[in-house]
């Protein structure tokens, strides 16, 4: 091998090191900022569940928590399915009836303008 296909060699190998280097800081970037946005979610959610089961040290707390949530989820869904297989059961009647009157009721109030 020549001195010139080495040098080639080099610096294609470095170019597609810096820039597989360049890729993974943009990664671990990426990544951070997301469990730093999943961690301040996770804390000021008012679904209590979820902060408990980030915050749980202990695997079987962690585990606890886990089922209370999928449970929670899962009871919440079938509230609502209930409720609308409720709805959709029930029969919907609705009549109109379309009358004239026999006389106007119209009523046109008496009034008198000045010009004075």
């Amino acid at each position: 091998m020549n001195f010139t296909a080495k040098l080639l060699a080099k610096f294609f190998f470095d170019v597609s090191f810096r820039q597989m280097v360049k890729q993974h800081k943009i990664l671990k970037r990426k990544r951070s900022r997301f469990l730093e946005e999943t961690s301040k979610f996770c804390q000021n959610s008012t679904l209590h569940g979820i902060g408990e089961l980030y915050r749980a040290d202990n695997k079987t707390v962690r585990v606890f928590w886990m089922i209370i949530v999928i449970g929670a989820f899962g009871a919440s869904i079938y509230g609502c399915y209930a409720i609308l297989d409720q709805y959709m059961e029930a029969p919907v009647i609705a009549s109109y009836i379309v009358t004239q009157p026999s006389q106007p009721t119209l009523r046109i109030p008496d009034s008198k303008y000045s010009l004075i």
